[in-house]
């Protein structure tokens, strides 16, 4: 996968309704993981579809499997967070040969 990095509206977020609480909607992709820990912990059965990995081949694996050389400075910027920041950040992600484009939400606990 490769990554490219495009400017944010925060705007965005405030326009998206919430539909079905603790659901993951089916144009996005929940990964968690907690560094500096062994990798990705949970991941979303929808994985598959969006990013080219079975949530089998991802858990345990560090988030460069998934985000490539972004995660490098994605993981700094959310471990400088205070905790209970929020993180967002737009990037596009080649999977399967395809551009496609991806609004990264952190959350650090």
């Amino acid at each position: 996968m490769s990554v490219t990095e495009e400017p944010v509206d925060f705007a965005e977020c405030g326009r998206e309704p919430v539909q079905f609480p603790g659901a993951v909607q089916s144009y996005g992709v929940l990964i968690a993981a907690r560094p500096p820990g062994p990798g990705i912990s949970h991941v979303s059965e929808n994985c598959d579809r969006l990013l080219g990995c079975y949530p089998e081949e991802l858990l345990g694996q560090p988030v460069r499997r998934v985000l490539g050389s972004a995660a490098d400075p994605v993981v700094a910027e959310l471990a400088a967070l205070a905790a209970g920041a929020r993180y967002r950040r737009r990037i596009a992600l080649t999977v399967r040969g395809e551009l496609r484009r991806f609004d990264l939400l952190g959350h650090r606990v």
